[in-house]
This record gives structure tokens, sequence and C-alpha cells, in this order.
């Protein structure tokens, strides 16, 4: 499991067989108008892309 914090928000990824399950956590306070989130992929060497459902 890897795990990082920065300035409330934080990210844990859990590695499982197949897939990697991301959980984010934000304190309430830091949650007034947020309307979502997106996640980056930059693959060494590659062209970065965003993760669709």
């Amino acid at each position: 499991m890897a795990k990082k914090q920065n300035s409330g928000l934080s990210v844990k990824a859990h590695r499982g067989d197949a897939k990697t399950l991301v959980a984010l956590n934000l304190p309430k306070a830091k949650t007034k108008n947020l309307a979502g989130s997106s996640i980056e992929v930059a693959p060494k060497g590659q062209k970065s892309y965003f993760l669709q459902e």
C-alpha cells in the first residue's frame, strides 16, 4: 500500500491481483465548491492520459 498526504488530502493505493483501488480522503472543511476529481497517469516515456470510468 502506498500513502501520500498533501494539504489535508490523503491518497492511498491498494494493489490487487489485476487492479488498484485508489482511496481519496479530504476533510469536509476543504470540500466547499468541490465538483469532482480526476486522476492523470503519466507513464515514463509515454503520453500522459486521464483515467475514465
